[in-house]
């Protein structure tokens, strides 16, 4: 996926291992940003797990974080684990 966002010079698109997460500032830039994706792609003969794709949301949960609006942050399903690790460990002390 390196490969390919660097050799068609793609923007908005920041690729980690199999799978590419296609950004923009406003909709129509995202919007372009994935026509050039998928162009891409396509002239690649490569594509896309239609059960996987997202589409023009303005949060992702994404490694562990929760990016959107200019802000990242903790995704809080991957902290719920650790709070309710915390809530058990009281409840055996009582």
């Amino acid at each position: 996926m390196d490969s390919i966002v660097d050799s068609e010079k793609l923007v908005g698109a920041f690729p980690y291992l199999d799978n590419i997460t296609v950004g923009g500032t406003t909709q129509a830039e995202h919007d372009l940003n994935v026509q050039r994706q998928l162009h891409a792609l396509k002239a690649k003969n490569m594509t896309l797990n239609a059960t996987k794709t997202i589409s023009s949301v303005s949060e992702v949960s994404i490694l562990g974080y929760r990016v959107g609006y200019g802000v990242i942050r903790p995704d809080p399903e991957r902290l719920k684990p650790l709070r309710e690790l915390h809530l058990s460990a009281r409840l055996y002390s009582l």
